[in-house]
């Protein structure tokens, strides 16, 4: 009879070694087949979950390639029966630059000799509100924990009496939410409803694209060769260069986000299909979201495509979280989202310049990745942005806002709709962005 070799220290060590030389495969032969890879970070209670060794390899692999040099320092296990905990500090830097460095513990259950569970836990490092107390660190003050949480409702009640007094002298109707990626707290004003999104549907269209790229279907550095039904007027560039330009899949993703190419974005709907953008909304949370994308000339607005604030939040969730699909998917798709060009909105009032920056690393300290859309219709103008807001390397909030029937039907970077974004979009920044 065959007797399972017991579970040890020496055993969470070599898994912890495996871990550390980036070696897939010997991290692999530690789980058996129908193991289960609970992540820290994610759109649940419990982070992000990946079932079966095929999954838990891919969520693993994100890891490795969100951040290339990740190591597990200063470890040290313990083992109960079939039940065992790792402690570490993880260092590394992501792929957009940002330096990484949290305290966490690996929690594993082991079945027959191999694991079946691996839960992992990291603290929530938040550097710059550690800093708003000189000398003073949650460890160390009893009532830390109580006095930020006072300040952090006083906060979205600030948010949300300031954003309503503007709001009330607006002369369109207006909608916004954003999402405290650190607390968990909310501030928003009809967060539920349906409103025209113009360009900013894009996010959307790109979610689908990198999940399609990711499940092996193509290639981001695939060429995408146009067709004459992908030129058309409108936002971009490519309708005016030559029709026979190659670019790639990601090429063409970026000039959608960059420049909010429509030439592109036809190009990458036709790709993905339609339909199957629209489902995959549905399947990540998005049920008031549709893109029709068959608006007459000068037709109603939401015959291109409609969405709520909160629907475009929980997309922008999972960006943030690394839990579109996988870390590196969502990773890919918050680097395309760097060239954004138009600044009229969230980015109006921050200290931010889109200039600092080399490819997708940007050297911050506020580093504002959004899509914003404007677009006039029979009803009044049009003016939507949203993104991930990060301070200090670490992703604060992420947010969307919306307005439309203001009857300014201008493109003017003045429109009242850009500035009643940027201005909620300051105030959020005041309240969250630690500044």
């Amino acid at each position: 009879m065959q007797t399972t070799p017991a579970i040890t220290v020496e055993t969470l060590a070599a898994i912890c070694d495996a871990f550390n030389q980036h070696d897939l495969d010997a991290v692999m032969s530690f789980f058996a087949d129908e193991c289960v890879l609970e992540m820290p970070r994610g759109p649940h209670p419990w982070g992000q979950r990946y079932e079966g060794a095929v999954a838990v390899r891919e969520g693993l692999a994100g890891r490795f390639a969100g951040i290339p040099d990740v190591h597990y320092g200063d470890a040290r296990h313990w083992v109960c029966g079939d039940f065992g905990v790792s402690e570490w500090t993880l260092t590394g830097a992501t792929t957009a630059g940002a330096r990484v460095e949290v305290c966490g513990s690996d929690h594993y259950t082991f079945k027959d000799g191999k694991v079946v569970r691996k839960n992992s836990y990291w603290k929530i490092v938040d550097p710059v509100r550690a800093r708003r107390i000189p000398g003073v660190t949650p460890s160390s003050s009893p009532g830390f924990r109580q006095e930020q949480d006072a300040e952090e409702r006083r906060s979205v009640s600030d948010i949300e009496a300031a954003a309503h007094a503007l709001i009330e002298d607006f002369g369109g109707e207006a909608a916004f939410l954003v999402h405290n990626l650190l607390t968990g707290e909310e501030a928003g004003h009809r967060a539920g409803a349906v409103m025209p999104t113009a360009s900013t549907i894009k996010l959307l269209v790109l979610a689908e694209v990198v999940r399609q790229a990711e499940a092996g279907r193509f290639g981001l550095d695939n060429p995408l060769p146009m067709v004459p039904d992908d030129r058309t007027g409108g936002s971009g560039i490519l309708k005016d260069l030559a029709p026979d330009v190659l670019l790639s899949i990601r090429d063409h993703a970026t000039l959608m986000i960059a420049l909010s190419d429509n030439t592109s974005t036809r190009a990458l709907v036709r790709l993905a299909g339609r339909e199957r953008i629209e489902q995959a909304g549905r399947e990540w949370g998005m049920t008031d979201t549709s893109l029709p994308f068959d608006r007459a000339p000068n037709g109603d607005a939401r015959q291109y495509a409609a969405s709520t604030p909160r629907d475009i939040v929980r997309l922008l969730r999972l960006i943030a979280t690394d839990a579109l699909v996988s870390p590196a998917a969502s990773a890919a798709f918050r680097d395309i989202l760097v060239p954004q060009q138009y600044h009229d909105q969230i980015g109006r009032y921050l200290p931010y310049s889109q200039y600092q920056r080399v490819g997708p690393a940007h050297q911050g300290p506020v580093v504002v990745r959004s899509k914003s859309g404007f677009m006039s219709d029979p009803n009044g103008a049009v003016r939507v942005d949203a993104g991930i807001v990060e301070v200090d390397g670490v992703q604060r909030y992420v947010l969307c806002l919306m307005t439309e029937r203001h009857p300014e039907t201008s493109f003017s970077a003045e429109h009242p709709g850009a500035v009643l974004n940027g201005r909620i979009s300051r105030l959020v920044f005041d309240a969250w962005g630690g500044q």
